[in-house]
């Protein structure tokens, strides 16, 4: 049965490679269907050392959902759940959460 107003969330952290890979998992789904990258994240508790890419996985995955148009949000705008975007609750941000800024900022440019 067609759904016309469905979107396939998918959740990608540095381990999430093993099974299969991100074509195979939704990047292939965005070409008929919206995807929409629901949650991702690394840091003490998700290492970036799993991710078995050529780069790290902070910037395979922008790059990835970037060069298809696929929407993302990272998770978790909190000090307490993981993997964190903040240190403390005066929202210093965390190694995570400092590049989730720069990427922002990034694409805030002309």
């Amino acid at each position: 049965m067609r759904r016309d107003n469905v979107i396939y969330a998918t959740h990608v952290y540095p381990e999430s490679a093993w099974k299969i890979g991100w074509d195979e998992a939704f990047g292939e789904l965005k070409k008929t269907h919206p995807v929409f990258l629901t949650e991702y994240g690394f840091g003490d508790e998700k290492p970036e050392s799993l991710y078995e890419g050529d780069k790290r996985f902070r910037d395979a995955i922008v790059d990835y959902v970037e060069a298809r148009k696929i929407g993302w949000t990272a998770w978790a705008f909190s000090a307490a759940f993981t993997p964190r975007l903040l240190t403390d609750e005066r929202f210093s941000p965390s190694e995570q959460g400092a590049f989730i800024k720069d990427v922002l900022r990034r694409s805030e440019r002309p």
